[in-house]
């Protein structure tokens, strides 16, 4: 999972919008959103935290910024793929239905792994 994926994108800025973009590796993208996956959170969380956490790493000044819905897709199926989460369509606290995220068991030995801080 070293293999690198662009993701590209834009955000709001008080000139209008700017593109922005950048190319983190599939254990990169892994690494962000895998903590918060403890949580189950819904599609829309997990979208979010990606999108803040990527542009951040862009480096291009903005807010608000946001990815084509095409790439998250992309990054969820590459994700289920390689057997690091399990997405499954369930009831809401609200009664409704929504999409959310857990970890496999590989995906959290593989969260494990990319995000323990080793000692020298």
């Amino acid at each position: 999972m070293d293999a690198k994926f662009a993701v590209s994108g834009h955000a709001k800025s008080q000139y209008g919008p700017k593109e922005w973009s950048v190319k983190p590796s599939w254990n990169e993208v892994f690494s962000i959103i895998a903590p918060h996956l403890l949580e189950q959170p819904s599609d829309g969380v997990v979208k979010s935290k990606l999108v803040a956490e990527l542009f951040k790493r862009s480096g291009k000044p903005g807010f608000n910024p946001e990815i084509d819905d095409d790439i998250f897709q992309t990054i969820k199926i590459q994700l289920m793929a390689h057997g690091l989460i399990i997405v499954q369509y369930l009831k809401t606290t609200q009664g409704g239905m929504a999409l959310f995220w857990s970890l496999t068991k590989k995906g959290a030995q593989a969260m494990l792994s990319l995000r323990t801080v080793r000692s020298q």
